[in-house]
């Protein structure tokens, strides 16, 4: 009877461990994601800080040969700091 016990017991940890690792595992997976995304919105952000730069001699940093991606982040930033200036005030 008592071994019962303890495979019952046993058996009973083994299944809370394996739902444990499933959890984590899961949240594991989602982070991982989440981190592809981050990485690549900084990737975006590099080429228009590089696009920027390179055309910084051009009327509003060459938003006329910006790609429609890089112009969407351009103008989101310059909202932003148009609202922040506006705060300031």
């Amino acid at each position: 009877m008592a071994k019962q016990f303890w495979e019952h017991n046993a058996c009973r940890q083994c299944e809370q461990l394996e739902a444990a690792y499933q959890r984590q595992s899961q949240q594991l997976k989602e982070s991982q994601a989440e981190l592809a995304k981050l990485l690549e919105r900084c990737e975006s952000a590099e080429e228009l800080v590089r696009h920027a730069w390179i055309h910084s001699g051009y009327p509003d940093c060459g938003s006329s040969k910006m790609t429609t991606e890089q112009r969407q982040h351009y103008e989101a930033i310059m909202r932003a700091g148009s609202s922040a200036e506006a705060g300031e005030e």
